[in-house]
């Protein structure tokens, strides 16, 4: 096997290492004797570091790398060997080896692997994969490999072991025939199933289906996990756009609909005063730059015959600017109006994400917090 693969099929390869073996050897080929004269990591030597690294003893993989120095072997060679362990490890794993996928070791290997990723997760063994690969790429460019290549065994024996999410979850589900709970659920919720109106600002909720206890495992193996899916249910933070309550509020909304810009000059603009008569508006001191389009001549038009319009009434409108620090003009724009509402929603939202139980038992389960909750459109 030794052979075959360092000859990577070449007959002529094969041929020409097996009559270097037979004059090293004098005759006595063995395991050890291909090995030391073909210049390879003894196979025994690289398994005992995968499993050291599986199993995170990093005790055992120091008594690996005091043999490997003493080998005086090439520390990128056994970096490759490794990486292929590895990649072996994952297809044995996931059980491509039984569907003609090539894992080319000898059977005692396989065997041996097979009892070592027993108890792995896939995304683990992917893990170990991705370090030992960039370790790899700095292992040529180090002025000491041998020292490189300590350090990144050290690392691939002290990352943290990854466990299956699907595995965590069907741990968390109650025993096999009991009663599920169905916790509150204050998010609004989104399923397969018909929406059902509800009272509070127009949101759509939907009744939890019932569902076997396997449903939630079952739903992760079989999709990818998104930071919203609860119990293979998708959550949604979707709430209506309320009408504005202030009457100058929903002027401007309505000015919006038939002329954008005219809106977007009042929507900087609050009551002072208003009568029949007389509509006095304020415009804040920090936004005076837009005095003169809201003086311009042709925008006051457009504004009374909106006015005459929206309330039956010829009011003499008058806009002047308000002084920093006039408490009036704190927070009574329609713009700052909407800022806030939005800045209310987002906080609620996030209260109600932060206090749904399956994040709170995700956030126990993985020791995280919440860093960001941002809403997706879904086709």
């Amino acid at each position: 096997w030794l052979l075959a693969r360092q000859a990577k099929g070449s007959m002529r390869d094969s041929q020409s290492l097996l009559d270097q073996i037979i004059t090293f050897a004098e005759g006595n080929i063995t395991v050890q004797r291909v090995t030391e004269s073909l210049g390879l990591i003894q196979r025994e030597m690289i398994n005992r570091g995968l499993q050291a690294i599986f199993e995170r003893n990093i005790p055992a993989l120091a008594e690996v790398i005091a043999s490997f120095n003493s080998s005086g072997c090439d520390p990128s060679l056994f970096v490759e060997d490794l990486l292929e362990q590895l990649r072996n490890s994952l297809m044995i794993k996931i059980g491509a080896h039984k569907m003609n996928v090539p894992v080319d070791i000898p059977e005692s290997e396989l065997r041996m692997l097979e009892e070592l990723t027993a108890t792995l997760s896939e995304e683990d063994i992917h893990l170990l994969f991705d370090i030992t690969l960039r370790g790899s790429q700095h292992l040529t460019r180090a002025i000491e490999p041998r020292l490189a290549l300590e350090m990144l065994l050290f690392k691939l024996a002290s990352a943290p072991q990854v466990q299956s999410l699907a595995k965590l979850l069907d741990a968390q589900l109650p025993p096999q025939g009991g009663p599920t709970p169905v916790p509150e659920v204050k998010a609004p919720r989104v399923t397969a199933g018909k929406a059902t109106p509800t009272a509070q600002g127009g949101r759509s909720l939907t009744q939890p289906r019932p569902a076997p206890q396997t449903q939630p495992v079952q739903a992760l193996k079989n999709r990818d996990i998104d930071p919203t899916t609860v119990d293979g249910d998708l959550n949604v933070i979707a709430a209506a756009k309320e009408e504005p309550k202030d009457p100058w509020h929903r002027f401007v909304e309505t000015v919006r609909s038939s002329n954008g810009l005219l809106a977007a000059l009042l929507e900087h603009t609050f009551v002072i005063e208003q009568s029949p008569s007389v509509l006095k508006l304020g415009l804040p001191e920090k936004m005076a730059f837009l005095m003169d389009k809201l003086q311009d001549l042709k925008n006051r038009e457009r504004l009374q015959a909106f006015i005459e319009s929206y309330w039956k009434q010829k009011p003499a409108v008058d806009i002047s600017l308000v002084k920093g620090g006039t408490t009036v003009a704190v927070g009574q724009t329609p713009v700052e109006k909407s800022q806030k509402a939005d800045t209310d929603k987002k906080a609620t939202e996030r209260e109600q994400v932060e206090n749904h139980p399956m994040i709170k038992k995700t956030q126990s389960l993985f020791k995280t917090e919440i860093v960001a909750i941002k809403e997706e459109k879904r086709t």
